[in-house]
């Protein structure tokens, strides 16, 4: 038995197991980072901010000094965990495109594998924000009438190329209809 078919039993599959698979840059990680550690930022001033307004309202509270200790704490905690999801996240993301099917595969605790046959492709579009422009990313996004399925990013050549040989595999998957 290989180890590949190991981790499958014990449900460890990662993008090195699916046939053909090819795995984000590794520059991906640094933006989920940066992202999850703004999402966390706000979501503890958003709760100091919450028990400050009730300690002003008159409502019995902590002093300050453990309101600070405290959101620093949840704050570091918060970022570690986001740290380590983002890097084990990395494993078990990764796209393909076949000659007549696109698919994307995400997730670590509940993995999805999304296939998408060409035919059903409306569009193919790049996008980069401000997080992905400074790491040198461009995210990849195929459009079906019901959903948006996303290469989260790739370098800036890659990702032109990779629209490129999406619309031609769609112009001639279209084309056969």
């Amino acid at each position: 038995m290989t180890q590949s078919d190991q981790r499958e039993q014990q449900g460890q599959t990662t993008t090195q197991d699916v046939a053909g698979a090819r795995p984000l840059p590794h520059a991906i990680v640094n933006v989920w980072i940066v992202r999850s550690v703004i999402g966390c930022t706000i979501s503890v001033l958003i709760v100091v901010a919450v028990v400050i307004a009730g300690i002003l309202a008159g409502l019995p509270g902590p002093p300050a000094w453990a309101i600070a200790v405290v959101a620093i704490v949840l704050w570091v905690l918060l970022v570690a965990i986001c740290v380590l999801i983002a890097k084990y996240r990395y494993r078990f993301t990764s796209y393909r495109i076949d000659h007549n099917v696109f698919s994307v595969q995400t997730g670590f605790i509940f993995r999805t594998l999304t296939v998408v046959p060409y035919t059903r492709v409306q569009h193919v579009e790049t996008e980069q924000g401000p997080i992905l422009r400074h790491f040198g990313l461009v995210k990849v996004a195929v459009s079906t009438a019901v959903d948006s399925h996303v290469i989260a990013g790739l370098e800036p050549e890659l990702a032109r190329k990779t629209l490129d040989q999406l619309a031609e595999l769609v112009r001639l998957a279209k084309e056969d209809l």
